[in-house]
Formats: structure tokens, sequence, C-alpha cells
């Protein structure tokens, strides 16, 4: 069962967890580990999450 599990698609778990924090929470966690690719500052980070349909994300 774990290997079938490990084996699926983690895109909707990945997309919903996106979506689920605030921008603020977001950005206070990039300000934190900038290293991880995440913006840092309001806008692009505003931008980087814009979404324009439930299955992809731009």
């Amino acid at each position: 069962m774990t290997d079938l599990i490990s084996r699926l698609p983690k895109t909707d778990l990945h997309l919903h967890l996106m979506v689920s924090a605030s921008v603020d929470t977001v950005l206070e966690l990039a300000k934190r580990h900038p290293d991880r690719g995440v913006p840092t500052d309001r806008q692009t980070l505003s931008d980087f999450y814009a979404f324009r349909s439930a299955s992809t994300a731009e």
C-alpha cells in the first residue's frame, strides 16, 4: 500500500496546500528561507501564485 501511495501524483495536494496559506504566512516563510525560490516581496509572490484554472498554476 505504501508503494502505491508513493507512486500517486501529488499535484492536487500541492495545489491545495499552496492556496490554503495566506499571502502573509507564505511571505513570512519565504523571508525566513530566501534560498527556496519563493518570492520574498508581496507583489511578486502574488504574481507567482496566480492561478488561471484549477488544473494549472502559472
